[in-house]
């Protein structure tokens, strides 16, 4: 179970563990989803399923299709995992690079700012919903600043479908996004940039 006194190296160690039990579960309502598709006359379809896994983790499982084809194994899924602090509720998201797993980890402040910047009168969980629904894949740019003489800090920027979340590469090599800007927000460079990667990020991911 995920504790608020874990490390980032503990967190996602206890992350990986729980996956495949948020995989699986994905599995089981496999048929449920292809049932709300087959009724469906408008698409995309979207659900999401919420899961309390053998070791106590909540987990958020987001089905979609966009045709009737795409069901059971064809549909597209993302497994996120939530998590109290004293701070507030905390997201992760795992995510395939290059065929290697790594973890997109979401602070509090980071919906506080995609709630504000949106105009979204949602709060807590169904915030979350909302935004994982809409945004749950990227086109990544990534910019390494100088912070002293041999110090760097890896900065990430990821187009998504309603904006841009900017963050950090962690020392474990895990992304945290720390806040949302919406793309009427971008200034100078940043709007050609940026917008290019979100056409990019929708040939990929919605084509």
């Amino acid at each position: 179970m995920i504790t608020p006194t874990m490390t980032e190296k503990e967190l996602i160690v206890e992350v990986t563990a729980d996956y495949l039990n948020a995989f699986r579960y994905s599995d089981h309502i496999d048929k449920k989803f292809r049932r709300i598709v087959i009724k469906s006359t408008k698409f995309p379809v979207r659900a999401c399923y919420e899961y309390i896994s053998p070791r106590k983790n909540r987990w958020l499982i987001f089905c979609e299709s966009r045709s009737k084809k795409e069901v059971l194994d064809n549909s597209r899924v993302s497994l996120v995992t939530t998590y109290n602090t004293d701070f507030g509720v905390h997201a992760i998201m795992g995510t395939f690079t290059n065929g290697k797993m790594h973890y997109i980890i979401y602070p509090p402040h980071f919906f506080s700012r995609y709630r504000s910047r949106t105009g979204s009168e949602l709060s807590g969980l169904p915030l979350m919903k909302k935004f994982f629904k809409e945004n749950y894949s990227y086109v990544y740019e990534v910019k390494d600043v100088q912070l002293e003489k041999e110090k760097y800090i890896r900065e990430v920027y990821g187009s998504t479908k309603e904006g841009v979340a900017l963050g950090l590469f962690s020392v474990e090599g895990n992304i945290l996004f720390k806040t949302f800007v919406t793309y009427e927000m971008l200034k100078g460079e940043q709007i050609e940039k940026f917008t290019q990667n979100e056409k990019l990020r929708r040939e990929i991911h919605e084509s």
